[in-house]
């Protein structure tokens, strides 16, 4: 008689073949790109360089310390967030805001060839705003604005993951 443990052990491994056999794989994990596997990203805003490299780790790829030791760098620049005036009340108050996270970004092998020069990833949210209680808008506009931050990421990897689909640079002329 076989066991129950034998009978997990086995139903497991065959689930395991039949998800990865699929295509499928865990939220946030990306099939990269060979090139990708040794990956230095650059960037002035260190919490987004951060929340990067940890989906870059996760989905395969290994963080260098520098440029020079990187199979590839990831440049992001123009990362601008913004707040513009969603609504108005009939006396001309602000009653939402339009929050707005723009992300532009380039990735080149060592050699220098653009691998990726794609359009700026955005990600918007509405803030709701009465005059009262700004204190608590204040934090609910950083919570809001954090979240646009972990809702971009995977976007790039997306983004970054189709390099090796699509050859070598991907929405953009060379450059």
């Amino acid at each position: 008689m076989v066991s129950r443990f034998a009978l997990l052990i086995a139903f497991t491994a065959v689930t395991t073949i039949a998800l990865s056999s699929c295509g499928f794989s865990l939220r946030g994990q990306v099939d990269l790109d060979p090139r990708l596997v040794q990956v230095y990203v650059k960037g002035e805003e260190l919490e987004l360089v951060r929340r990067l490299e940890d989906g870059l780790e996760f989905s395969g790829s290994t963080i260098a310390d520098s440029e020079g030791s990187a199979s590839t760098v990831i440049n992001l620049f123009d990362v601008e967030y913004t707040r513009e005036t969603n609504a108005t009340n009939s006396r001309g108050r602000v009653t939402s805001y339009r929050l707005k996270y723009d992300v532009s970004f380039r990735v080149r092998d060592a050699q220098g060839r653009l691998l990726w020069d794609g359009t700026p990833i955005t990600v918007t949210r509405t803030l709701t705003f009465s005059g009262v209680l700004t204190t608590q808008k204040s934090g609910e506009e950083e919570f809001l604005q954090a979240e646009m931050q972990r809702d971009i990421v995977p976007r790039i990897l997306r983004q970054i993951g189709s390099i090796g689909s699509i050859g070598s640079i991907g929405n953009a002329a060379s450059g």
